[in-house]
């Protein structure tokens, strides 16, 4: 896994094949190197202290909320309601048991109704990025109303 910050460069490999004079096939391989663009780095900065600001009740946050915000809009860039649904559901914290029994867990609360089809996606609910995967799946699926008992909190 290769980890960006705003200011290094993604590598990225792209590969061609020719024959020699011998009928054998020789691969090239070209490191093409892209420069991240800090401006719109920047730009999605400010659109998280914004999401924070406007869509959580907190005044403080920690980095490790901010770091779950970055994640949530990361996937749900034009939905910053799946941010405070995330705060309603489990307060940001990735590893949230609030029915202390594995009935809803994560971030977004999956519930155990969905083991099957988590299984057959080969997703961990109890992961981060598994999470808010399956939540996006969710979401594509049935908008916000797999959410609904917590509706009362967004």
């Amino acid at each position: 896994m290769l980890i960006v910050s705003p200011l290094t460069t993604i590598p990225a490999m792209s590969a061609s094949s020719t024959q020699d004079v011998n009928g054998l096939q020789e691969s090239t391989y070209t490191l093409e190197v892209e420069q991240v663009d800090t401006a719109t780095t920047t730009r999605f900065n400010y659109y998280v202290d914004y999401v924070m600001k406007e869509y959580l009740p907190l005044r403080e946050y920690t980095p490790e909320q901010r770091d779950v915000v970055v994640e949530i809009l990361k996937v749900f860039p034009d939905e910053p309601v799946m941010v405070t649904i995330a705060w309603c559901e489990s307060e940001l914290d990735p590893t949230a048991d609030r029915s202390n029994l594995g009935v809803d867990v994560g971030l977004f609360q999956i519930n155990q109704v969905h083991l099957s089809e988590l299984n057959r996606l080969g997703l961990d609910r109890r992961d981060l990025h598994d999470n808010i995967t399956f939540a996006k799946h969710l979401y594509d699926r049935n908008g916000t109303r797999d959410w609904y008992m917590s509706a009362h909190c967004w």
